[in-house]
């Protein structure tokens, strides 16, 4: 029960979280904000891609 606990009181406030679970929190919210970045600049590009076509 102490390790669920400590889990769940990382997710609420960081720094009563154990230093690696603390670390994959981070971790995989960064890779979710970069890829959903990546993923609505890949949008972007294509909506510009697609009127310079058919502008021209």
């Amino acid at each position: 029960m102490h390790i669920v606990y400590t889990y769940n009181a990382g997710i609420i406030n960081l720094e009563y979280a154990e230093p690696t679970s603390t670390s994959l929190i981070f971790g995989s919210f960064s890779m979710f904000v970069i890829f959903t970045y990546l993923k609505l600049l890949y949008i972007l590009v294509a909506i510009y891609v697609a009127l310079h076509v058919l502008a021209h």
